[in-house]
């Protein structure tokens, strides 16, 4: 069996952990209904799960305080601080950047004002296939990736629009992360002046091909009802290629389940006070593979937790759970051959396929370790080892985590490179 906690919205401000932050005594309650209630009913939990709006402003302050609280949430579950996941949301994005740098306006522009799902994929795919064009448009979540995301192996970096995590089921499945990107056209003008949100866009080539034996679990902000998709052909590939959509943005928490699969809505960890209808949740979430009737299927059960009436403490959301502690759900799994990319993909096949990590690999605990690490040090272990190339020059760490780890194994120094991280870490006193 494998567990998640899943948080969406949390919303960290520069205030975040003051002495006079309302929400500290929030963030307690949720770390003490994770430690004590959590553990009562599931035995060990594999990763947190966040769809994004971790920060409020996408400023650096605001992503050491989410660090910060998510180190206490894997402390108290003695869970390896690596096996955090997110993606970026509508908050994540540094508005300084799309109000202030002209190029960055016109691409997103340009992108929203095509008209059709293939003519997006193809001026993306150009986009993509200039270096300073991607970094242009990466550069609203530059902070979000080099401050929070990239320690965890889920930079989004320009050469991709989604990252992947594989996690051994058993011996005939595997269960893979994906999580994708819906805030590429995200900027202040999000809310419109009668009240209105702009709708986002995410791409064909964002949804994963069918494949043997995997079982997909996505993380996107953005909700099916927020994207761009008049035909409604990307939300139809979600349901038939995902076995569960985890999303956030709406701050409203429900369980939606679809022929293939499940829709689940995390609800907000920290709305605003200032919104109708505060009330703080978010999910632990259970994936067990059952032979039910010669059928191999996938259970799910779904723990909706609330903050009671009284602000005083996490409960489970029965008003969600039809009355129960939780609410479980079977996935019928069917072998499928994989099928070929359509034509929107194909219209985009040059962007680079982002490498698969495993969860349980030497690789995640190396990106996290060697990210938490000064500049200096870093690169003194890549000269050390000679993972460095001329090329690199110029370019962040963060775009050269999947080049470092190939280069190692190519150069088979992988546990001379993980020695020189222990000792540089040693000494750091990390």
């Amino acid at each position: 069996m494998l567990s998640f906690i899943h948080l969406s919205d949390i919303h960290f401000r520069n205030y975040s952990g003051d002495p006079y932050d309302i929400d500290e005594d929030l963030r307690n309650e949720l770390i003490y209904d994770i430690s004590h209630c959590l553990t009562k009913q599931i035995a060990t939990v594999d990763g947190v799960l966040i769809c994004g709006d971790i920060a409020f402003s996408g400023k650096a302050k605001e992503y050491e305080a989410a660090t910060d609280f998510l180190d206490k949430i894997c402390d108290s579950l003695k869970l390896d601080k690596s096996r955090i996941f997110c993606v970026p949301g509508n908050h994540d994005i540094d508005q300084s950047v799309t109000k202030g740098v002209l190029s960055v306006k016109l691409l997103q522009s340009k992108l929203e004002s095509t008209e059709t799902l293939v003519a997006y994929s193809e001026y993306l795919g150009q986009v993509f296939r200039n270096s300073q064009d991607a970094e242009m448009l990466y550069a609203p979540i530059a902070c979000y990736n080099e401050k929070f995301a990239a320690q965890y192996g889920c930079s989004l970096v320009p050469d991709k629009l989604v990252w992947k995590q594989d996690i051994k089921l058993n011996d005939d499945y595997n269960l893979c992360l994906i999580g994708i990107n819906s805030t590429i056209i995200s900027n202040e003008e999000d809310r419109r002046s009668d009240g209105t949100e702009r709708p986002m866009r995410i791409v064909s080539m964002q949804i994963p091909n069918r494949k043997d034996g995997t079982i997909y679990l996505s993380l996107c902000h953005h909700p099916p009802e927020c994207w761009v998709d008049p035909e409604h052909k990307l939300i139809t590939k979600m349901n038939e290629r995902v076995a569960i959509q985890l999303y956030g943005h709406k701050h409203l928490q429900k369980i939606q389940k679809t022929e293939k699969g499940l829709i689940v809505g995390s609800g907000a960890t920290h709305p605003s006070r200032f919104e109708a209808g505060w009330i703080p949740r978010y999910n632990w979430i259970t994936l067990d593979l059952k032979l039910i009737e010669r059928k191999t299927v996938l259970e799910i059960k779904i723990y909706s937790r609330v903050l009671d009436k009284m602000e005083n403490k996490f409960e489970p959301d029965k008003t969600i759970l039809n009355g129960k502690e939780y609410e479980e759900f079977t996935v019928n799994l069917m072998e499928q051959d994989s099928v070929n990319m359509d034509e929107a993909m194909l219209a985009v096949e040059q962007v680079v396929e982002p490498l698969t990590l495993s969860v349980h690999s030497w690789e995640r605990d190396f990106i996290y370790s060697f990210m938490n690490l000064p500049f200096f040090c870093r690169q003194s272990i890549l000269k050390k080892l000679k993972l460095d190339r001329l090329e690199d020059e110029g370019v962040k760490h963060i775009e050269l985590l999947d080049n470092i780890i190939c280069r190692a194994k190519e150069q088979n120094c992988v546990s001379q490179l993980l020695k020189e991280l222990d000792t540089e870490r040693e000494r750091m006193g990390r």
